[in-house]
């Protein structure tokens, strides 16, 4: 599969589903909305191009890994990867931020909740 059109289908269901976190969230000014794009810009293209970068060294590198093997290998990179983005979406909003409370929690609420639906998205 191409990464270019992955990339830009996952790019743009996170950005819908992060915003509409946000605005469960009370976040509602244009600044802050911006911002939670922004940052989602930032990390889910290095995501999902990382996830694609162990998927093609893992099947260079280790030819001989199987099914199961192969599959706990990747989910252990994408949870390294996920929590990588967790932090560094919490650290911008903490930075950056002047509406969201509890940037840790929001990070990982509208991150948890942009995987398991692009999870359940792709087992479709």
């Amino acid at each position: 599969m191409e990464i270019f059109p992955v990339m830009a289908v996952s790019l743009g269901l996170t950005l819908v589903i992060e915003i509409a976190v946000a605005f469960f969230w009370r976040i509602q000014s244009p600044r802050e909305l911006l911002l939670v794009a922004a940052v989602n810009l930032l990390t889910n293209p290095i995501v999902v191009a990382g996830y694609y970068l162990a998927c093609w060294l893992v099947l260079r590198n280790f030819p001989e890994t199987q099914g199961m093997e192969r599959a706990r290998i990747l989910k252990g990179v994408k949870l390294l990867l996920e929590a990588s983005a967790i932090g560094a979406e919490a650290f911008c909003y903490g930075l950056a931020s002047r509406e969201i409370r509890h940037p840790w929690i929001f990070s990982l609420l509208a991150n948890s909740l942009s995987y398991f639906i692009g999870f359940i998205g792709g087992e479709l």
